[in-house]
């Protein structure tokens, strides 16, 4: 592998990893105010418990949406043959935080 082409590899990577965590931190603040929604129900505010709800699964949506469209640009540019690898790494990660625990 040439310098230029392992340098692009590690850029690709980190172009992805910054996306990824883009990602989880949306998803994180969803769970946050999927959490504070409980508190809202206590205290029977209805009207702002379902807009919290919205506004959460919108967030935990958006989060795996832009997970998703960054794998692709990813595996889409890869100049390396392990591209899928990480991509499916990311996905099973994904999978193992928000669809296992449900």
């Amino acid at each position: 592998m040439s310098p230029w082409t392992a340098a692009r590899a590690s850029t690709e990577q980190r172009t992805l990893l910054a996306w990824v965590r883009t990602a989880i931190a949306l998803l994180a603040l969803g769970l946050v105010l999927a959490k504070f929604s409980l508190f809202l129900r206590q205290l029977d505010r209805h009207l702002s418990l379902i807009a919290t709800n919205r506004l959460s699964l919108l967030l935990v949506v958006a989060g795996g949406v832009i997970d998703l469209l960054a794998g692709l640009a990813f595996l889409r540019q890869r100049s390396q043959p392990d591209g899928l690898v990480t991509v499916v790494a990311c996905a099973a990660a994904y999978a193992a935080v928000y669809v296992v625990p449900r």
